[in-house]
């Protein structure tokens, strides 16, 4: 099913034309758009695992009290 989709979103895909003018606000187009979606979302990523990793005390460093709502914060927003 889901090879199924892809070949159906790329063969819709190939025969599209990328129209200018749609990210002009902030970016110069859809590739650095993705690219820094993708950094936002890899840096959210790394803040969950941290703040995991000190909850269940795998750091070195004391908790500080706001660390567990951080991390809950974090999960429930994605």
């Amino acid at each position: 099913m889901f090879a199924a989709f892809a070949l159906a979103a790329g063969l819709l895909a190939r025969g599209r034309q990328e129209r200018p003018g749609h990210f002009t606000l902030f970016f110069s187009d859809q590739f650095h758009l993705m690219s820094w979606l993708s950094i936002v979302a890899v840096g959210l990523a790394c803040c969950q695992l941290l703040t995991a990793a000190w909850m269940f005390r795998k750091l070195p460093w004391r908790r500080p009290p706001w660390v567990a709502d951080v991390h809950r914060w974090r999960s429930t927003s994605s």
